[in-house]
């Protein structure tokens, strides 16, 4: 699957080959590799009506042996069934520590971490007590903070009220995020987690204002439990909300059907995004992400236009794409319409030149901010897409 977006939304084109034997993500031009984690999300561990501390001892378990070069689980909010209880933190860390040579883990707050306690301020007291950062950190004083891994910037927010549904983010916490966001390199991605994220929060507005002051966000929230593949999950936005890229991180074991999370591995000029399943320990098809870094570093553009591409794009045909709620745009990126349908009898070779094209290059699949590929294990679909309408 390939989709081509500008700030108004998804392609309304599509169209399908089959892959060839063996085809896997194009990662030759990636450069060095960075730094490489996991991010997941609604553990909601201690809850007896589904056994999710079975699944985070699983999740972990498979982290451990399945990705030993992991540096580090970001966990976003709601990491335990009731944040009142004390027996379900215990048991929550309890089932971390059991496993030796697991990656270090950094917890956001959810709304379930507010659940049986009164008031905003015993919600932060249990939280900041059982929340862990690497020697050389001190914890903060409220339930939001920021590190650094391997000269990547990670900024974990949080609700401010009592475990509402709804997260509110203050004014304080906003000053905090700019000065942060004032700290890290415009031409580096900066990874940003809230639980809630831009599904429900009642803010959102400001939220956008200020993390737009940076192109390359990317942003995972949880919350919502929406399976990857589910219209609502998975990439919730790729430019069309900010400039760069936006993930619902799924639940890691709150339902009885699915244990997911992301693996992300950030190289030189390059994110993948890798959609995982922990239940099967597998693969999500349909939920594998390349961010590609834009043309031109920040300092190096001439113009402030994050929408219309170099005109040496390198593509042989336009057709722009919109949301349903927008007329196409002038300026939206390229996409890729000379690749044959599922009713063309076309060789592997053939299909192989089509893929060497579109290789997830930003040069075929448009830019001005991070492009976006999305493989599939054995179709590749420039697909249309429902609006999706991010609260």
């Amino acid at each position: 699957m390939v989709l081509s977006q500008n700030a108004t939304g998804y392609s309304n084109s599509y169209v399908s080959i089959d892959l060839p034997a063996g085809a896997a993500f194009n990662v030759a031009d990636g450069g060095k590799l960075v730094t490489e984690f996991h991010m997941i999300s609604d553990p909601h561990v201690g809850r007896t009506d589904t056994d999710t501390t079975g699944r985070f001892k699983n999740v972990l378990e498979t982290i451990k042996e399945k990705f030993p070069d992991s540096k580090a689980i970001f966990n976003v909010g709601d990491v335990v069934d009731r944040g009142g209880y004390t027996d379900m933190w215990a048991t929550f860390w309890n089932t971390y520590d059991a496993i030796e040579g697991i990656p270090f883990m950094y917890i956001g707050i959810g709304n379930h971490e507010g659940y049986d306690l009164v008031g905003a301020g015993k919600t932060r007291a249990m939280f900041l007590r059982n929340l862990r950062l690497p020697e050389g950190y001190e914890k903060p004083d409220e339930v939001y903070y920021d590190v650094w891994l391997d000269g990547m910037h990670f900024i974990m927010m949080g609700d401010t009220q009592r475990g509402s549904l709804e997260a509110t983010i203050g004014d304080a916490q906003f000053e905090w995020l700019e000065q942060k966001l004032k700290e890290s390199d415009k031409n580096e991605p900066v990874f940003v987690m809230l639980h809630q994220g831009t599904y429900e929060t009642s803010d959102v507005d400001k939220l956008k204002e200020v993390l737009q002051k940076n192109p390359n966000i990317v942003m995972f929230y949880g919350h919502t439990h929406f399976d990857m593949l589910s219209d609502n999950g998975g990439l919730v936005s790729g430019g069309g909300l900010f400039q760069s890229a936006i993930f619902d991180t799924s639940t890691a074991g709150r339902t009885s059907d699915r244990s997911q999370g992301y693996y992300v591995q950030v190289y030189e000029n390059r994110i993948l995004v890798r959609g995982y399943d922990f239940l099967t320990s597998q693969w999500i098809p349909g939920a594998q992400y390349v961010l590609l870094e834009r043309y031109t570093k920040i300092d190096d553009q001439t113009t402030n236009d994050p929408v219309t591409p170099p005109t040496d794009n390198g593509s042989d045909t336009t057709d722009s794409g919109t949301n349903e709620q927008e007329e196409p745009s002038t300026d939206a990126p390229t996409a890729v319409t000379d690749v044959p349908s599922t009713n063309d009898q076309s060789t592997d070779d053939a299909n192989a030149g089509i893929l060497d094209k579109i290789g997830c290059q930003s040069s075929v699949l448009g830019g001005g901010f991070f492009s976006l590929c999305l493989l599939g294990a054995a179709l590749l679909t420039l697909k249309k897409r429902k609006s999706v309408t991010v609260r």
